[in-house]
């Protein structure tokens, strides 16, 4: 699926550089850029992420989507910063929280559906 991608992508993660990289080997995708808590010495939904990801990609908020599993990390870290985002939620749970993400998806293959749409 990842593959299928033609759009500059950056992942944003709270994991250490190693165990981003391990998973990312397992998957055989190589991401366009990498910024981690690590490498940033703060984590999501910390600003410096998500501004250091934007210039890496020397793009605006509003050119890019944020796609993440984490209500918290990623949906409120990305729309404190005027990112567009989609969560994904693989367990399907009820968000009753005022936590709202732009788009919603239960399975990780429904993302690029979602950016075609958008």
């Amino acid at each position: 699926m990842l593959s299928k991608l033609t759009l500059p992508t950056c992942i944003i993660s709270n994991i250490d550089n190693s165990n981003l990289n391990n998973a990312l080997n397992k998957l055989q995708y190589t991401p366009d850029f990498i910024v981690t808590s690590e490498s940033e010495k703060a984590y999501k939904p910390r600003p410096e992420m998500f501004e250091r990801a934007l210039g890496l990609l020397n793009l605006k908020p509003n050119e890019v989507i944020m796609v993440g599993d984490s209500l918290l990390s990623d949906v409120v870290g990305s729309s404190n910063f005027g990112i567009p985002n989609i969560w994904i939620n693989y367990l399907k749970i009820q968000n009753n929280s005022e936590i709202q993400p732009n788009y919603e998806i239960s399975d990780i293959k429904d993302v690029l559906p979602v950016i075609g749409s958008m």
